[in-house]
């Protein structure tokens, strides 16, 4: 009976260290899990950062591409109107030169005339 005794409480004093030694090994698996989870986050955590890097010089660059584009477009607006004051330049400057050229053309005949009136009345005055 104390044979039985004794190693009853063996057995009990085993099983205690047993249960201590699961609950040691359950609190280790625990911690690492904790550990391997916070390094988890931390990693998502970095990774998401750096994609907010990445998508922030994205549109950066978008923003610049635009930014040029619509230069550009106004560049080729001010050209465009650029082009057409000269060439309403160009138009102007034919009509006046047009003008002009009647105006002359216009005294030329005057002074003509003026000629041939002075003549008329050199050839009266001289009957």
């Amino acid at each position: 009976m104390e044979a039985n005794a004794a190693r009853s409480l063996a057995l009990s004093a085993r099983l205690e260290r047993a249960r201590a030694q699961c609950l040691a090994d359950e609190v280790a698996q625990t911690k690492e899990r904790q550990e391997y989870e916070i390094k988890a986050r931390a990693e998502e955590e970095a990774l998401l950062a750096e994609e907010l890097r990445v998508h922030d010089k994205v549109a950066k660059t978008m923003l610049q591409c635009y930014e040029q584009e619509r230069l550009r477009e106004m560049e080729m607006e001010l050209a465009r109107k650029r082009d057409l004051t000269l060439l309403e330049e160009r138009r102007l400057r034919a009509a006046w030169a047009i003008e002009d050229a009647e105006r002359l053309g216009r005294a030329k005949r005057l002074q003509a005339r003026q000629k041939e009136a002075a003549r008329v009345e050199g050839e009266l005055a001289e009957q």
